[in-house]
Parts: C-alpha cells; sequence; structure tokens
C-alpha cells in the first residue's frame, strides 16, 4: 500500500525507501535534543528565529484539557484551534509585560499527559530577562488557556553574537608604532656595540701608554 507518516506532518520520514514505516515523534525528538534548536533530524519545521534571538524550550502542560490523536496532526482542526488559543492568550501578554515585542512562539506540537505543548520561545538576542521571570509571566498568561496549567523551561540557547570588526585605522596604528618601536630597538642596539667598540679602543689605548718603571742594572 500508499503509506506516509500522516499523523507527523512535517516530520522527516527516516526510511524514505518504505515510506510511513519508520515516523519518528517530533516531540520526543524535540525535547532530547542538546541543541534545542536544532531540529533537523526531528522536523521540517523553519525555526530560522533562532539564528538571530535568544531561545527558551518550554514544556507547557494544560492539565485540565484531555488529548486526543487529532492533536498529533498539525493540519487538524484541534491542533490549529489549540496553537491559536495558546498564541492569542500568550504573545502579546508576555510581550507588554517583559516590554519585548520580540517575544514569540513556535509550536512543535502536542503530546498526551493531559495536553502537553511543546514549544520554543523566543526574546530579543540582548535581553537581560532570567529565565525565572520569562517562566513567571509566561505561567500567569498560560492561565488564560487552562487555569491548572504549569510550564516548566527545559532548555535555552543564544544566537551567537557577530564577531566585533577591527577598526582599521586602529589596526594601522598599531602596525606604524610596531615598526617606530622596531627601529628605535635597533638603533638602540647600534648605539651600544658602539659604545662597547669604543671602551674597549679606549682601553687598549690607555694601556700602551702607561710608562713603565726602568729597570735597574
Amino acid at each position: 500500500g500508499n503509506f506516509s507518516c500522516r499523523y507527523s506532518e512535517g516530520t522527516i520520514d527516516t526510511n524514505p525507501a518504505n515510506p510511513g514505516t519508520q515516523c519518528p515523534d517530533p516531540n520526543s525528538c524535540f525535547i532530547k535534543q542538546t541543541n534545542i534548536c536544532d531540529l533537523s533530524k526531528c522536523s521540517t519545521m523553519d525555526v530560522s528565529e533562532c539564528n538571530t534571538k535568544k531561545a527558551f524550550r518550554i514544556k507547557a502542560t494544560l492539565r485540565s484539557r484531555k488529548f486526543n490523536n487529532q492533536l498529533r496532526n498539525p493540519s487538524s482542526v484541534a491542533y490549529r484551534n489549540l496553537s491559536a488559543e495558546i498564541r492569542s492568550a500568550v504573545v502579546k501578554t508576555v510581550q507588554n509585560k517583559l516590554m519585548d515585542d520580540n517575544f514569540n512562539i513556535t509550536i512543535i506540537g502536542f503530546q498526551n499527559g493531559s495536553v502537553i505543548a511543546n514549544l520554543l520561545a523566543f526574546l530579543d538576542i540582548n535581553s537581560n530577562v532570567s529565565t525565572g521571570t520569562l517562566l513567571s509571566v509566561f505561567g500567569d498568561a498560560l492561565k488564560a488557556v487552562d487555569n491548572q496549567s504549569f510550564a516548566n523551561v527545559t532548555g535555552i540557547t543564544q544566537a551567537p553574537t557577530p564577531p566585533v570588526r577591527e577598526d582599521s585605522g586602529f589596526r594601522v596604528s598599531t602596525i606604524v608604532l610596531g615598526v617606530l618601536l622596531g627601529l628605535a630597538l635597533l638603533i638602540l642596539l647600534a648605539m651600544v656595540v658602539a659604545k662597547i667598540h669604543a671602551v674597549k679602543n679606549s682601553g687598549t689605548y690607555s694601556l700602551n701608554s702607561i710608562d713603565t718603571p726602568a729597570q735597574n742594572p
């Protein structure tokens, strides 16, 4: 028959020669990743915000919600509705409380356990907001979806800062200073050698000029 990973849209089929037989759960893969932004083995989902923002892996548990298989499928109405509900409750509220318009979330998927939402949350790369503060504000906002909900941050990463470009004027000045110091050292060395040579010659002349006492016959 013709099979596919129908309940795991966006999942990488690890055995394309026999499609639909090896469809790893994006959620299980995501929560095990050391690098929380490396989803290349888990999903085809785009998480490009990881390149420019500080990212947090969050596990949000909606204890009063009941899981159903439709929440495994990103194309289902149930999945889209719950995703939209979480985004609507959380994003703008957290942006306002943290005063960071860069805050955003990407929902990776849902799991059984009441309902567990696995997601990435993003802040400005230069944000000084602590993990505890983010979790507190996020958790409060999530209560609008489920007043029995709670959340945990299970990983954090930060996009690499661009290398500092060295000022060209400073570099030229450093080179010139180095050359001048080198010349000064050479001149000093030449002066020392000349002085030693002069002292040596002077000493020889003085010794030859000393009168020796006459010997008695």
